[in-house]
């Protein structure tokens, strides 16, 4: 119910309100790399690129050849103004 509950608020622009649910997720389960990518997502709506880059290092850790996660972790690397972190994940 929480996921569903969370998916609802960050569609509906509840920025605010997903987060912590989506946090909550995280804590609960920190192996769930659905919940960390989606938390990494509102962390960035929400312009915490620091905290999107930690969940999102996490998932690329587990998943060294995800594409889609490596992508998403650039993204986040380089809007945080990580250049160093941004560099390394390039090279992946």
């Amino acid at each position: 119910a929480k996921i569903n509950l969370a998916k609802a608020y960050f569609v509906g622009g509840k920025i605010d309100e997903a987060r912590p649910l989506y946090e909550e997720l995280v804590r609960l389960e920190p192996d769930n790399a659905r919940y960390r990518i989606q938390a990494a997502q509102v962390a960035m709506a929400q312009k915490k690129y620091s905290d999107a880059i930690a969940h999102l290092a996490e998932v690329a850790k587990a998943n060294p050849s995800e594409a889609r996660v490596l992508e998403l972790l650039l993204d986040a690397q380089e809007k945080g103004g990580d250049k160093k972190g941004a560099a390394e994940t390039k090279n992946k």
